[in-house]
């Protein structure tokens, strides 16, 4: 008897967990759709019509896809979610959101794109799902976050490093740009100014100040033997929190927890429910071999935006790894939140802006920023993939270039045509010349902040206003700075060197789709 009953049991759970599972699936189809994807579509420059999404793979990377349900409408239903070797995965929902996007600037057909979720929760997941993303051909991958330490500010490092592997297997590299605009000091070692000071807004507030410095191999298993040390004081000079870890060259005896060495050039403090009020962050220099030149970054990033007045923050070279390789594609958006560049060595980054980052769900909440803006971008490059196999990141890097050219300034000026070997070798990396029609006068234009005047050997030279121009006579015999005042007394055969004062997002190309031949 005890037998007979036991199937009719197990029908019986069996059909609850069916119409549990049922429901549970409606609700998720119901709270957590993105509300008019077709206008989505619009801001991006109204995608044509996918076709053979099926055959393209897109991969979403992040931390976290926490209500994911195979299956359940949210996503294609090839969809797959990949664990990584620790299968340890945070709690945010973020990548699920991410992948969301992705789909619906596509279309959301049901056909495709093929999308994994590829949990990157700590740099051995990550490494797993470069490996993963190469072995599986996939052809976009998309990184909503960045990274705080792994880079020399230049692209370079080892977590760039693990990327590039991706992106020279012919991966298209999508990265948000990072939502650390104002939050970001980067200085020289040789400064002076040692402390920085920052205001908590909010009671109980978390956040995360870290220091990192141009000291990462290409490798992490390579140390570093630099070492400085991070504290946090309060309004009473007290110090409320520090990170000293001993840089020496040495890794760490992962068996000891009392062993202070570490492999890498950073220091982090994670504050918790932290007073509201004034803050400083001390650095210390704690070895010798620094070089005056050797660049530092402190970096504050809060849970709750704009938590936080970072009082000493400088603008630019905000873009942490990896959206500051040169090999990927950085999209930004145009709130004050969305980093932006150059690089330590001299490169524009975010390479696009999206005009309008927003989007909403049916659930109510509202969400925007470079994340969004990666998202929106990679769903469009997914879509001219589908009309282009051929379509590569080199293509979309030459597209961002050219129009960058628009944004130079034009003021009746022609371009140049063969300058003189002299005039040429002036002219500054990303920069060009161009030629004043009235008075044959050359102007120099430097996309770069601030105008690297190494080559000409003029350190002397001061500018006292942001619109001071500097000149020199086309044979470099004599060089000066003249206010803007006096810029009509400049006449042939002088050169006249001009950059942009300020960085502004102006200056980035707006994403708008493309087919790229």
């Amino acid at each position: 008897m005890h037998m007979n009953c036991q199937p009719k049991i197990t029908k019986v759970y069996s059909f609850v967990i069916f119409l549990l599972t049922v429901f549970f699936t409606s609700q998720l189809q119901a709270y957590t759709e993105i509300v008019n994807p077709s206008e989505l579509k619009k801001r991006l420059g109204n995608i044509s019509a996918s076709r053979n999404l099926s055959n393209i793979k897109v991969a979403v990377l992040d931390n976290g896809f926490a209500g994911f349900v195979a299956g359940s409408g949210m996503l294609p239903d090839s969809a797959e979610y990949i664990e990584g070797p620790l299968k340890t995965q945070s709690n945010s929902s973020h990548g699920l959101g991410m992948a969301q996007i992705l789909w619906a600037v596509t279309g959301k057909t049901a056909t495709g794109p093929k999308i994994y979720l590829v949990n990157t929760n700590g740099f051995t997941n990550f490494k797993a799902a470069v490996d993963f993303v190469v072995k599986e051909e996939v052809d976009i991958v998309l990184y909503s976050q960045v990274w705080m330490f792994g880079s020399n500010f230049d692209g370079k490092g080892f977590i760039n490093e693990v990327v590039n592997r991706a992106t020279e297997a012919g991966i298209i590299w999508i990265n948000a740009a990072g939502n650390l605009g104002a939050h970001v000091y980067t200085g020289s070692i040789g400064e002076k100014k040692k402390v920085f000071s920052f205001n908590n807004r909010l009671d109980e507030n978390n956040f995360t100040v870290t220091l990192t410095w141009n000291d990462f191999a290409e490798s992490e298993f390579e140390c570093s033997a630099k070492d400085m040390d991070l504290e946090i004081l309060n309004a009473k000079d007290e110090v409320v929190a520090s990170s000293t870890f001993v840089q020496k060259g040495e890794a760490p005896d992962t068996k000891n927890q009392n062993d202070k060495r570490s492999c890498y050039a950073r220091e982090s403090v994670s504050l918790k429910l932290l007073e509201r009020g004034v803050y400083r962050a001390r650095i210390t220099r704690k070895s010798e071999g620094f070089l005056p030149s050797d660049t530092f970054r402190i970096v504050i990033s809060d849970e709750k935006p704009e938590s936080i007045i970072f009082t000493d923050a400088r603008v630019g070279q905000e873009i942490m790894p990896p959206a500051d390789n040169a090999q990927v594609i950085t999209i930004g958006d145009q709130s004050k939140l969305s980093a932006v560049g150059p690089t330590q060595d001299k490169r524009m980054k975010p390479d696009f802006v999206v005009m309008n980052s927003k989007v909403q769900f049916t659930n109510g909440n509202e969400t925007s920023g470079s994340s969004n803006a990666a998202a929106l971008v990679a769903g469009a490059v997914a879509v001219m993939k589908s009309h282009n196999s051929m379509l590569t990141w080199q293509k979309i890097q030459n597209y961002s270039e050219s129009l960058r050219h628009n944004y130079m300034p034009s003021s009746g000026l022609k371009p140049f045509q063969n300058p003189p070997p002299l005039l040429a070798n002036l002219i500054p990396e990303n920069g060009s010349v161009m030629l004043h029609p009235a008075t044959g006068r050359a102007v120099i234009f430097s996309r770069e902040e601030p105008l690297d005047l190494s080559p000409l050997k003029y350190f002397d030279l001061v500018s006292l206003n942001e619109d001071d121009i500097f000149a020199c006579k086309v044979d470099i015999s004599d060089c000066d700075v003249f206010p803007k005042a006096r810029e009509n007394s400049l006449s042939a055969p002088w050169v006249e060197f001009r950059q942009f004062k300020k960085i502004s997002k102006s200056k980035i190309p707006v994403w708008k789709t493309f087919l790229a031949e």
